[in-house]
């Protein structure tokens, strides 16, 4: 409908018009790359249109759609389209507070065009939402986080059992180059890795970024690497520590986690070991034995297991 620059923050499934796309999940990236459509990172500069659809989270999403409206021309249009279920009706009435807009339910989602008219009001509320989704220091996990990102403003349980547990009974094993795969802000990594070798490795380019400023906050030796482990070979390493992803969005998929567990045993070199932590009821015990390694469930509790993986 709008003639003139625009811009498409991007997930999965987003539409091939000739627009600028930003995202931060490798796979979208990857999967616009394929077509020929390059991605950025953030937007630049003042667009005609601006076209989103929500996040996981609240405060990021929010965030997100303040971040749009400060980059829209005034006059320029914000379009915006959620599930019910995602929140679509509360994202309506919060868009509505911005100024003239449309709400249109279509099939149980919200698709809403807001036009841009600067007022002190709006402004206000532009300038709210950006404070509450930006980067802040996180006393709980005593790093730089913020929402939007796997577990932002606390260590995950699955997470810091294996944390816990590594610490406690492998510790002298964490020699040469290791790996946190799914790294996000880096927690695990520098809580395990202070003065070693770690590669950190994250689909999501937000977490990356943060876990690149905790990484050189705290001394730790560490390659960062944006990369999706179910599409992309990973770097090799001695030592490995992951806490495989098990949804696509709102959506379980236990594929995925397989998928991610398979990358992670490939990376490791000859005589190297594995530390996977999974909910109790996961199954992934067959694709290890696919896999062809060793492996024991060195630990089960708190709902929980931790696979201990040789190769």
């Amino acid at each position: 409908e709008s003639e003139g620059r625009r811009a498409w923050l991007a997930s999965p499934g987003a539409p091939l018009a000739e627009v600028e796309h930003v995202c931060w999940q490798r796979a979208a990236h990857l999967a616009l790359m394929q077509q020929g459509i390059e991605t950025r990172e953030r937007l630049d500069g003042l667009y005609d249109a601006i076209a989103t659809s929500p996040l996981r989270s609240k405060l990021a999403t929010l965030g997100e759609l303040a971040r749009a409206w400060l980059h829209l021309k005034e006059g320029g249009s914000l379009w915006f389209c959620a599930h019910n279920r995602e929140g679509g009706k509360s994202y309506a009435k919060r868009l509505k507070l911005l100024g003239e807009a449309e709400d249109v339910p279509r099939r149980h989602c919200r698709l809403v065009r807001l036009v841009k008219s600067t007022t002190p009001e709006a402004s206000a509320i532009v300038a709210q939402w950006l404070v509450e989704a930006s980067p802040r220091f996180v006393p709980e996990l005593g790093l730089v986080s913020r929402p939007g990102i796997f577990s932002w403003n606390r260590p995950d349980r699955g997470t810091a059992l294996l944390v816990e547990w590594v610490r406690a009974h492998r510790a002298e094993m964490l020699a040469g180059e290791g790996m946190d795969l799914g790294c996000g802000a880096g927690w695990a990594a520098i809580q395990l890795a202070p003065s070693g070798r770690v590669h950190l490795v994250e689909a999501d380019l937000r977490a990356l970024r943060l876990a690149a400023r905790n990484a050189a906050r705290a001394g730790l030796n560490a390659k960062l690497h944006w990369l999706d482990a179910e599409r992309e070979p990973l770097p090799a390493c001695d030592w490995l520590i992951c806490n495989p992803p098990h949804h696509r969005g709102a959506r379980s998929d236990v594929g995925l986690g397989r998928a991610v567990i398979s990358a992670a045993v490939g990376a490791l070199r000859e005589g190297g070991v594995a530390w996977i932590v999974a909910g109790r009821r996961l199954p992934y015990e067959a694709t290890l034995n696919a896999l062809g390694v060793r492996w024991t469930h060195a630990f089960q509790g708190r709902g929980y297991k931790i696979f201990e993986v040789q190769k």
